[in-house]
Parts: C-alpha cells; structure tokens; sequence
C-alpha cells in the first residue's frame, strides 16, 4: 500500500454530488504505519482542507476535518471510504446528514509528477523574484522619499536665510531714512539756532556711537544666529549620518542572520541524509546475514538429505543382503 500512495504525491480527483462534477486533488503528506494525514485542494471551490485517515490491505478511510482556507466553501467534516484498485482509488463519501457522493481518484504518471514538480520549482523561482524586486523597489523608495527630504530642508533653509537677508536690508534701510531725517533735523537746527552748535554736534556723536553699538550688537546677534544655524545644519547631518549607518548595520545583520538560517537548515539536511544513508546500510547489512543464514540453513538442510539417502541406502543395501544370504 505504502509503495502505491507514495508521500506528497498529488493524485487528480473527481467528485459527483447531485449529478455536479467538482475537480480536487489528494495528496498524502505524512504517514505512520497504516494511518496518514494529508490536504485535498478543490481549484473550482478556491479552498484547501485537512485529512486524516487509515489503510488497511486496499481500502482507504478518511475524514475531512478541517479548512486551511475557503472554509465557506466546503461542507465539514466528511467522511470517504475508497478501494484501490491498480492506479485509481475510488469510492463514496458521506456527510453529517448522510447525504452520500461519490469520487475517483487517478494516480499521476512518473511524467506528470516530473510535470508538477518542475512547475512547483517555478512557481518558487518566481515568487522569490517577485520578492527581490519587491524589495529594491522599497529600497528605491525610501532612498527617493530620503532625497526629496533633504531637498525640502535645503529650500527651507535657503528660504530662512533670504527672508533674514531681506529683514536686514530692509532695517538697515529704515535706519539710513532715520540718518538722513536727523541730518536735515540737525543742519536745520544749525540755521536756526548757531549758539546750539557745539551742543548738537556733541549730540551727534552721541548718536553715532550709540549707532555703531546698535550696528556691532545686530551683527553680532547675526552672527550668533548664523552660527547656531550651522551647528543645527551639522547636527541634523550627523544624524541622518547615524540613521544611516544604524540601518546599514542592522540590514547587514539581518542578511546575516538569514545566512546562518540557510547554512543551519543545510546542516540539519546533510545530518538527515547521513543519518538516512547510515540506515540503509544497516538493512543492507542485515539482509546479507539474512541471506548468509539462508544459505547456510540450505546447505545444512542438503547435507541432513544426503545423508538420510545414504543411510537409506545402507539399510536396502543390507536388507538386500540379508535376502541373498537366506
């Protein structure tokens, strides 16, 4: 039975149910002694399912128990009962209800098992490019959404810095109107009133010198202010610097996490096949003593013959003998 139901071979179904045919395939994943589990795909239901079962010579029991997905789609638990015969299983199954139907089940050649395996293959090939590309493509993103960041806070910055160049101008201006008007005030004072000269003049320089300090404490706070901007500017740089060097690190790591995963899965596969390799030695080795003692009980077996012969003869010999004699 087991040598027939092969694990994790798919066998194409048929089911009739209320004169409907609905496609699926049966394939059994695991089994122990007489009793296996497997899954049944029905494509035109767009649902997969769990069974569990049991053999015994050529008939077949299971139950489909359980929905891995399409649970809306298929009626559960039910119930199969099938005989194989040659290269098909076939039979009827039964629901809750006793409603009864009937399947059958077709063993796939050796050249559409090779078929399906190689479009399996595929299928893998695919989805892992389609994750690759997947992944550049998010990889891409960020870098561009990165980009037009930093291009922003490039533009606010030049923005910042030509509305604080505009204010400047802008105050400076204000204060030359503000010059020029005590200019005329003080040259129309001088007319008036001559005997006032040296008083405003000494109130000029007064002026002046308050000017300068004003003009020395704005470029200072300017320069205050250009400073503070480069520090934040650099500040912001060397952040995004670590930022990036935190996901390069922690990109790194998880590749080679994901490495010392593969190498370990390759490990446990090569242990698995040693292992197995180790057991069929062990049988081969048990089925040349078994041969051994096969042969040496047919050679005891000859020897006992020949000599029961031989006594046989011995005893007609001597019978004859003894008949002559008389």
């Amino acid at each position: 039975m087991t040598d027939t139901i092969a694990i994790n071979t798919v066998w194409q179904g048929k089911c009739v149910s209320d004169g409907e045919e609905y496609e699926f395939t049966w394939m059994i994943t695991s089994q122990k002694g007489t009793r296996f589990v497997g899954i049944i795909e029905w494509p035109t239901l767009n649902a997969k399912t769990k069974i569990r079962g049991s053999t015994e010579n050529n008939r077949l029991v299971w139950e489909e128990y359980e929905a891995i997905f399409g649970e809306d789609e298929v009626i559960l638990p039910m119930r199969y009962a099938g005989r194989l015969e040659g290269t098909t299983i076939s039979g009827k199954l039964r629901d809750q209800d006793n409603n009864e139907s009937t399947f059958t089940l077709l063993q796939p050649s050796a050249d559409d098992e090779r078929i399906r395996l190689d479009e399996a293959r595929k299928k893998q090939e695919a989805q892992k490019r389609l994750d690759e590309e997947a992944e550049i493509k998010r990889q891409e993103d960020q870098m561009r959404q990165e980009m037009e960041r930093r291009r922003q806070e490039a533009m606010r910055q030049v923005e910042e810095k030509r509305r604080l160049e505009m204010q400047r101008m802008e105050e400076e201006r204000k204060k030359r109107e503000d010059e020029e008007r005590a200019e005329q005030a003080r040259q129309e004072d001088i007319r008036r009133e001559e005997e006032k000269k040296r008083m405003e003049e000494l109130r000029r320089q007064e002026e002046e010198r308050k000017r300068q300090e004003e003009e020395k404490k704005r470029q200072e706070e300017e320069d205050r202010k250009k400073k503070e901007e480069q520090d934040r500017i650099r500040q912001e740089q060397e952040r995004k610097k670590k930022e990036e060097q935190d996901r390069i690190l922690q990109e790194r790591l998880r590749q080679e996490q994901l490495q010392r995963e593969e190498e370990e899965r390759l490990r446990l596969e090569q242990e698995r096949l040693r292992i197995e390799q180790l057991k069929r030695e062990e049988e081969e080795r048990k089925r040349r003593e078994e041969e051994e003692r096969l042969r040496i009980e047919q050679e005891r077996l000859r020897r006992e013959e020949e000599d029961r012969l031989k006594r046989e003869q011995e005893r007609i010999r001597k019978e004859q003998e003894e008949e002559r004699i008389r």
